[in-house]
């Protein structure tokens, strides 16, 4: 009899022992999965937070005079005249390589068709009846790229800039992302950014937008009184002996340097 009520209390034991076990099994997913839950709301309130600063960044910029702005129409008279002049001076090409280009609003682009499958996202907000709603919605690069060009074409920068950033998130190196985000940074009088996607577009292997990243460059440093950098690139320019050597010759001399410095 003793041992029958031994064993059984010994079965007893174990079972209390299994059930315990199992409770603090629970415990532990409950806490792991509202841990986890915890850690995805915050990256979502990050992210938000990362896309409203930029949006406010942006609504805090000043567009420059409209006389020292790259205008679309600024971008197509200097493409036309650096064509003639090319053409005039046999400017030597052979060493550059180039991408081939398509043109929106007579604006050129890097051809990047067949190469840029991904969807990009937008985000967006609708208001209506004093009530705000926003979400993101997927576009083609192909789309994104017009729409940017439509907003730069009619001078909106900071809305063009907004999908011209959305594409340099995908593809951190596009020149086209880089080289007109960079005009639209410019145009909104933040140098600082403006330089760093200038200097993108410049260090990629292809030509195309270098001479004028390079350039544009030096302007923006030159707008931060920054002016030993400035010449840095406009030397550069000079060297290379491009449609832009003589106006960037009168920079330096604007700065007070002399051509032969």
């Amino acid at each position: 009899m003793k041992n029958g009520q031994h064993t059984y209390e010994y079965d007893k034991g174990l079972l209390w022992s299994f059930l315990l076990f199992i409770f603090i099994m629970v415990l532990l997913i409950l806490f792991t999965y509202k841990g986890n839950q915890t850690a995805i709301k915050n990256k979502e309130i990050t992210q938000r937070k990362g896309s409203e600063s930029i949006l406010v960044n942006l609504d805090n910029l000043v567009e420059l005079s409209k006389d020292d702005q790259i205008t679309a129409d600024t971008l197509r008279s200097i493409f036309s005249e650096k064509q003639k002049w090319n053409l005039e001076n046999s400017f030597n090409k052979e060493s550059y390589t180039e991408a081939n280009v398509i043109f929106y609003n007579h604006l050129p682009y890097i051809d990047y068709q067949n190469y840029r499958n991904d969807s990009i996202s937008i985000r967006f907000s609708i208001s209506s009846n004093k009530k705000e709603s926003s979400g993101i919605q997927l576009f083609s690069y192909s789309d994104i790229l017009k729409q940017a060009n439509e907003y730069y074409n009619k001078g909106n920068y900071k809305k063009a800039l907004i999908y011209y950033l959305s594409i340099l998130n995908e593809y951190p190196n596009d020149i086209n992302g880089s080289f007109y985000g960079g005009i639209c940074y410019y145009n909104l009088g933040d140098f600082e950014n403006s330089i760093i996607l200038f200097r993108n577009a410049y260090s990629t292997g292809y030509q195309n937008f270098k001479q004028e990243a390079n350039l544009w460059i030096a302007q923006s440093y030159i707008h931060l009184n920054k002016e030993l950098k400035a010449q840095y690139w406009l030397k550069n320019v000079i060297e290379e002996n491009s449609y832009y050597a003589n106006q960037a010759k009168q920079f330096l001399e604007n700065i007070g340097v002399k051509k032969n410095d």
